[in-house]
């Protein structure tokens, strides 16, 4: 008798280790399998790189659905990339966030520095 498994069900009954060095979730915990999409990465500031945000059955990481929520939330509270802000006396425009190590880049034309997201969140709020 044959029978055709999904990717995920194969990864599932094989197991293995994630990139995170943890048994992957679908052998361990997860039973269902959601559809999860590149909007997840995005909202997590994830670069789109496919092979990267793959776990061994090929498709996007499970985790990623994990983290989503969180992730949503601190962005509700960070500023929009792009936001321009006075810094050191002079004129900056935010271009990216790294949530996980708290710390935001921020340049102009001559400079590129980092501070970290409360540093930041300081400065737009004293600006409003």
């Amino acid at each position: 008798e044959l029978k055709q498994i999904a990717p995920r069900d194969r990864a599932q009954l094989v197991g293995g280790l994630g990139p995170c060095g943890l048994p992957v979730c679908c052998a361990t915990f997860l039973g269902e399998f959601d559809g999860i999409s590149l909007n997840r990465a995005k909202n997590q500031l994830l670069s789109i790189n496919i092979p990267k945000l793959s776990g061994q059955c090929g498709k996007l990481m499970c985790c990623l659905k994990y983290e989503d929520e969180a992730y949503l939330e601190i962005k509700k509270t960070l500023p929009r990339i792009g936001t321009r802000i006075h810094y050191k006396d002079q004129e900056f425009k935010v271009t990216s966030f790294n949530v996980i190590t708290g710390v935001a880049r921020i340049e102009n034309r001559e400079t590129i520095d980092t501070i970290t997201i409360k540093d930041l969140l300081d400065i737009v709020n004293s600006n409003k």
